[in-house]
């Protein structure tokens, strides 16, 4: 079952991940699709989350190489961000960029991630 820890913790996972790129904002509808639930049940804890204070309403533009995109949906707040969802999804990016890349322990790049300029700022 589809609950406020799952969704969470596809945010999370989301904006800590180095392939991201940045751009951490989830709509509703791919939560849905996700998590497969439906879109009433992805809103409904979406704003549980909300109201928790651990996601906030956000919306993105710009242009790919083609043509102009626009997102709408949900992202990490300063909150979401200090949660033990997020010091846990961190540390499992962790050891995956220690596997990959090689030159340091997973604790190495956790730290490094813990005391970047963005969680700095956010804290």
């Amino acid at each position: 079952m589809v609950d406020e820890k799952m969704v969470l913790r596809l945010y999370c996972r989301t904006t800590v991940n180095i392939m991201n790129a940045g751009h951490d904002i989830i709509p509703s509808t791919v939560v849905a699709d996700i998590c497969g639930c439906s879109l009433y049940r992805a809103r409904k804890i979406i704003k549980k989350l909300v109201d928790m204070g651990l996601l906030e309403s956000a919306g993105e533009g710009g242009w790919d190489e083609e043509q102009p995109y626009i997102m709408r949906g949900y992202r990490l707040t300063r909150q979401g961000r200090k949660s033990k969802q997020y010091a846990k999804a961190q540390w499992d990016e962790a050891k995956i960029c220690s596997k990959c890349f090689g030159g340091g322990s997973p604790y190495s790049y956790f730290k490094g991630f813990r005391s970047s300029t963005e969680f700095r700022r956010l804290t």
